[in-house]
């Protein structure tokens, strides 16, 4: 018995963005070799859970197999969290308060966090630059820049103000100064993918009900029965479409960069999608059939309203 028609006219939540997007901008911004090397291998092959570029990076960072990072989903948040703190600028002894508020903002205020302790997050924290030295020179250079110019630029040109007295700043000048080029970069793919959504609407047909923008990731409300077309533009809009894009728009500007940049990207821009009726209960979206969609959301809404009322506002 097939879905009915009236339930396939019914709207869900399509929400994409980029996959380890401001890990892919650091990388662009660094040319780190190791970091390029993942990113690289996991556009290859990315249904290969071995090339999970947060198993890899965790590998690189505790010396354990890659397959161990795995299935040691605590080490792998903790590296994963540890590393996204590295991108906003966070020191060693910020780390562990942030690689803790992550995780439970995830998994609810009851989140596991057994072998996740200060020093550990510390240690992960130097061995990162350690092993990525590429990244350490940038946020030595960016916040040398932002001393002498009182400024630091994304990838596109586009330029933050970072000054060392402002008063009315609630964060350390120089998380900003490492911090700003990264999010810029990050952020203008999304800036790009809005711009041909509205210049191209008929091309980008199921995505016209784009209703918002949360960190970086378009939502859309689509009917289900064009959930895998709809999902297949996204990829297409933001793998390939935007990444032209870019590159078309500002090799004048990367050709007149001291030195000169390739006017072409070299890290490869991966899309990644969640969609559900209800936000709470969105899933991870891959294009599978409607079917194999339905029977994954009713899992995730039956785990969603089986949760208390607080520990939900917990995890919010």
């Amino acid at each position: 018995m097939g879905i009915p028609s009236s339930v396939l006219d019914l709207e869900v939540f399509l929400a994409g963005d980029g996959a380890q997007i401001e890990l892919r901008a650091l990388t662009e911004l660094t040319d780190d070799r190791k970091l390029m090397k993942i990113f690289r291998e996991h556009a290859v092959d990315r249904k290969n859970p071995m090339k999970d570029p947060h198993c890899v990076e965790g590998h690189l960072l505790t010396g354990w197999p890659v397959e161990r990072i795995k299935n040691d989903p605590i080490t792998r948040r903790m590296t994963k969290n540890t590393v996204f703190g590295i991108v906003y600028g966070l020191g060693e002894d910020s780390v562990y308060p942030y690689v803790v508020a992550k995780i439970r903002s995830v998994e609810g205020p009851d989140a596991d966090l057994k072998g996740i302790t200060p020093e550990r997050c510390k240690a992960t924290h130097r061995k990162f630059f350690e092993v990525h030295t590429e990244v350490a020179a940038f946020h030595e250079r960016m916040r040398r820049q932002a001393e002498r110019n009182h400024y630091v630029e994304s990838l596109f040109g586009f330029r933050r103000e970072v000054i060392q007295e402002d008063e009315t700043r609630s964060t350390y000048w120089g998380n900003q100064a490492v911090n700003s080029p990264v999010q810029s970069t990050a952020h203008m793919f999304v800036l790009i993918c809005l711009a041909l959504l509205d210049l191209y609407p008929e091309k980008y047909k199921y995505l016209n009900k784009c209703i918002m923008e949360v960190h970086d990731a378009l939502y859309f409300r689509v009917k289900l029965r064009y959930l895998q077309e709809a999902y297949r533009q996204f990829v297409q809009l933001f793998e390939h479409d935007a990444v032209a894009h870019a590159e078309k728009e500002f090799a004048a500007y990367w050709k007149s960069c001291k030195p000169p940049r390739e006017p072409k990207l070299r890290v490869p821009i991966l899309a990644e999608a969640k969609a559900g009726f209800t936000m709470a209960s969105m899933v991870d979206y891959e294009g599978e059939s409607i079917e194999q969609f339905l029977e994954t959301w009713r899992g995730e809404l039956a785990k969603v309203e089986s949760k208390s009322w607080e520990s939900l506002m917990l995890a919010a």
